[in-house]
């Protein structure tokens, strides 16, 4: 189970080799890595996983080698693939491969309606014991579903918490007061403070992969009542995330990794792989070292 408050999940980048396949050895030594720094659990084959470019024998393989090292923390497996046949089978496997949880959006390309969105999310809980989370991320995928929509959700058993890559707050909001046993997890690095200010559980952040120092000193400071010391781990995050923009994030992040000395490879194209000049990984990695 996750704890009731400040659970720090990595939204895990996959590892490939030089010839861009899956790399299970440095996927592993990215996992200990973080189950050091203080992961609570993972999030295996989201955005920052590269989903959409992983096959489905992947993904499994992704999941089972999370799970082997994850040491009882969390593994909640993104399961939404361009075949809803993927999806399904992802869903019902998903407790054997070793995930605690899944996580489902809508599927890519097509656009779908509340309806169609409902009947899906319906379908595929009927195929899992496990907890179901939604993965709200319109930006990239899916409708604007209303927060009544996830509360009817929540009610009627069919997901069980959100991961809320979104940056509006008061739909996070509203969706927190109305249902406060309903898990909401922050997806947006720069969003982690002020989402956990109004109920959210935790956050899953790609930034985590390289940052998560920095996530766990932010949530310290909030169990420690200092307000201060949070603000500042959080000022950090978002300067890391500035120095993002521009380039491809899986390559920044990548390329941070390398820079750290742990080499997960590069991103699968047509993700432009050119990484950023030594001086910004340098600036990126002391706002990660560099004490608050």
């Amino acid at each position: 189970m996750f704890k009731a408050h400040s659970n720090a999940i990595p939204a895990l980048v996959t590892a490939f080799d030089d010839s861009g396949g899956y790399a299970p050895e440095l996927q592993k030594d990215l996992v200990n890595l973080l189950n050091t720094q203080g992961a609570d659990g993972y999030f295996v084959a989201g955005t920052s996983g590269e989903c959409y470019h992983l096959s489905l024998s992947e993904k499994r393989s992704l999941c089972q080698d999370v799970a082997e090292l994850a040491g009882g923390r969390q593994v909640v497996l993104h399961v939404s693939s361009a075949d809803p046949r993927e999806t399904q089978a992802l869903t019902r496997e998903a407790d054997i491969l070793g995930a605690t949880a899944i996580a489902v959006g809508a599927p890519p390309y097509f656009v779908y309606d509340e309806k169609q969105m409902w009947d899906y999310l319906v379908s595929l809980k009927n195929l899992t014991q496990l907890p179901v989370f939604y993965y709200f991320i319109p930006s990239l995928g899916g409708p604007l579903l209303p927060h009544q929509f996830l509360e009817r959700a929540f009610d009627e058993g069919i997901v069980q918490g959100v991961k809320y890559s979104d940056t509006d707050l008061l739909t996070m909001s509203r969706l927190i007061a109305a249902r406060p046993s309903f898990k909401v997890f922050v997806g947006s690095d720069d969003l982690v403070l002020a989402g956990c200010a109004m109920g959210a559980v935790g956050a899953v952040g790609s930034g985590f992969n390289v940052a998560l120092p920095l996530v766990v000193s932010l949530f310290d400071a909030l169990d420690d009542g200092d307000l201060d010391r949070a603000r500042a781990a959080q000022q950090r995050l978002c300067k890391l995330t500035t120095l993002m923009e521009g380039f491809e994030f899986i390559t920044f992040l990548k390329a941070l990794l390398r820079h750290q000395g742990l080499n997960v490879g590069q991103a699968r194209p047509p993700i432009r792989t050119t990484p950023p000049d030594a001086s910004v990984l340098t600036a990126a990695s002391a706002l990660i070292t560099d004490s608050i």
